[in-house]
């Protein structure tokens, strides 16, 4: 799957276009293959808060499955996502620590905070 590599709130814009919405993706710079659901993973593990991200969660991902058969996706269990689901919360772990290596958190020690709980809330909850 080509995976955005840092699917985040800050890189979906929406513009209100009469009574539809659409949605743009910027900030292609990391793209890549992988999993297809990584780009899942990461934009619930960073961009939703724990508390939503729970009492959505499952349902959000139904949907993105079901979307996923629709497009045409065979030979893909329900199972089978939810194990590269878990896989991509270890790879969205992981990334949050690489990426915190680089970047000057200094002017918003909040947000580092903030990301740091959701993913790791997001990794205790499923085990991985």
């Amino acid at each position: 799957t080509l995976l955005h590599g840092d699917f985040i709130g800050n890189n979906l814009l929406l513009r209100k276009n009469g009574p539809e919405t659409d949605l743009f993706v910027i900030d292609w710079q990391v793209c890549r293959r992988g999993r297809c659901m990584l780009d899942v993973a990461h934009f619930l593990a960073l961009s939703v808060s724990t508390d939503r991200r729970r009492k959505m969660e499952n349902e959000l991902l139904r949907y993105y499955y079901r979307r996923l058969k629709s497009y045409g996706v065979e030979n893909y269990s329900f199972d089978e996502a939810m194990d590269d689901y878990k896989l991509s919360i270890l790879d969205t772990f992981y990334f949050t620590i690489w990426i915190s290596l680089f970047l000057d958190f200094s002017s918003s020690p909040n947000l580092v905070n903030m990301v740091v709980e959701r993913v790791c809330q997001i990794v205790l909850d499923h085990h991985t």
